[in-house]
């Protein structure tokens, strides 16, 4: 199991807005039904054009670097995949700054037909830019990643 580090909190929080609410979690629901849909384009710009996602140990900084390497790692690996997203705890730290949390867990197949689960947890930073709110850095933490109905005691792609 290999479980990374949340970034940490800064500043105090604000009260969300409904309207700050609405628009983040429409951010973080177009980020999974883009990626989960192959539409790798629209699903990198969920990201700040300098974002940082932080995944298995790798740190991918920029639109282009981003969409490079999950382009490649998902047509190498997955057949298909579905995100099923918990609702997240969002909390604003200023007018343009807000940071969010959320579970997930992840079904699909790998390249040779075999069915995958996942769990873990998203880390966001989130930054309003004129394109509305973006994230500014994601970590994903894996709590497991197997191939459905084995063990709990790996990470498949640790």
């Amino acid at each position: 199991m290999h479980a990374e580090k949340p970034p940490p909190a800064t500043g105090s929080p604000v009260p969300v807005s409904p309207q700050a609410r609405g628009d983040i979690q429409n951010l973080l629901e177009r980020y999974c039904w883009t990626i989960d849909h192959g539409l790798l384009d629209e699903w990198v710009t969920c990201f700040a054009a300098d974002g940082v996602l932080h995944i298995r140990g790798t740190e991918l900084r920029g639109r282009k670097a981003i969409r490079a390497e999950m382009g490649e790692r998902i047509h190498q690996r997955f057949r298909f995949f579905r995100h099923l997203t918990h609702l997240a705890s969002v909390s604003v730290t200023d007018s343009t700054h807000a940071l969010a949390r959320s579970y997930f867990e992840l079904r699909g197949a790998d390249t040779g037909g075999r069915e995958l689960e996942a769990l873990g947890a998203y880390h966001d930073e989130l930054v309003r830019t004129g394109e509305g709110w973006v994230l500014s850095r994601r970590t994903v933490e894996f709590t497991y990643f197997v191939h459905r109905g084995e063990p709990w005691e790996g990470d498949l792609f640790a």
